[in-house]
C-alpha cells in the first residue's frame, strides 16, 4: 500500500522491512532509510574497483565503507586517505577519513544524501577509485 505522501517506489519496498517501531517514523526517516539501502546497493556495486562491505549497523545517516588495497584485498589506511583527498580537492565531494579510528582500517564515512547527490558520489568515486590503485 502507498502512504499519503510523494514517497518514491524505492522507500515504498524498504518500508515494509523495516522494524514494526519504525513504521511510526515520519517521512523524511524512511526517506533518509530508503536513500540508505540504494546508496549501499551502487557502492557494493562498484565493489571490484576494491570497496569492502560497509561495518558497523544499518541505522545511522552514513555508511562506514573500507578501501581496500588493490593487490591483498584487505582495508587500506594509505589509498583511503588518497581517495578521500582526491573527491574531496578534485572532485569536490566531501567524505571523512576515518581510518585511524578503532576498527575503522581503511574506512570512509560516507553521509547519506539525495537520490541525485548519492548518484554524484558515486560516480565520482568509481573515477577517482580507478584512478588510485
Amino acid at each position: 500500500s502507498f502512504l499519503p505522501s510523494p514517497l518514491s517506489l524505492l522507500t515504498e519496498y524498504v518500508r515494509p522491512s523495516l522494524p514494526r517501531s519504525s513504521h511510526k517514523c515520519d517521512p523524511i526517516s524512511i526517506i533518509l532509510l530508503a536513500n540508505r539501502v540504494a546508496l549501499q546497493s551502487s557502492l557494493s556495486e562498484i565493489s571490484s574497483l576494491g570497496l569492502g562491505s560497509p561495518i558497523g549497523g544499518g541505522h545511522a545517516n552514513f555508511l562506514m565503507i573500507p578501501v581496500l588495497n588493490w593487490e591483498t584485498g584487505k582495508p587500506d589506511n594509505g589509498r583511503s586517505e588518497k581517495v578521500y583527498k582526491e573527491l574531496a580537492e578534485n572532485e569536490g565531494v566531501v567524505v571523512r577519513f576515518r581510518g585511524r579510528e578503532h576498527g575503522c582500517e581503511g574506512c570512509l564515512r560516507i553521509t547519506v544524501g539525495s537520490e541525485e547527490e548519492n548518484r554524484q558520489l558515486v560516480e565520482k568515486m568509481k573515477l577517482v577509485l580507478t584512478r588510485i590503485q
